[in-house]
């Protein structure tokens, strides 16, 4: 499972969690935050295990963009408001990913 999958399976485990709090069913929404934090727990390891902070890094990963939640339109990653934003801040996206790189 990669960092997005992670991600998107935390996400949706708050969202139930909140769901169960909200309801009076708090022992069950702390262990499903357990789940929460040992999923941000394993996206941070990944993260570092892959050596994704390098500096000398030759090609983007995709998660680089995927992670940014403001390419997303309706809870999915969309191209076209991925591109329409990098036009509106006057990037290409090879300009784009290229600063991603230098990160």
């Amino acid at each position: 499972m990669n960092r997005v999958k992670f991600y998107n399976l935390s996400l949706q485990m708050k969202k139930d969690s909140s769901i169960l709090f909200n309801n009076d069913s708090f022992h069950s929404s702390v262990y499903l935050a357990g789940y929460v934090l040992v999923s941000y727990l394993k996206i941070f390891l990944i993260y570092h295990y892959n050596g994704l902070r390098n500096k000398d890094r030759k090609h983007l990963d995709e998660n680089d963009i995927l992670l940014n939640k403001n390419f997303y339109k309706d809870g999915k990653f969309s191209m076209e408001q991925y591109q329409s934003i990098l036009r509106l801040n006057g990037y290409s996206t090879a300009q784009y990913e290229e600063l991603i790189l230098k990160e």
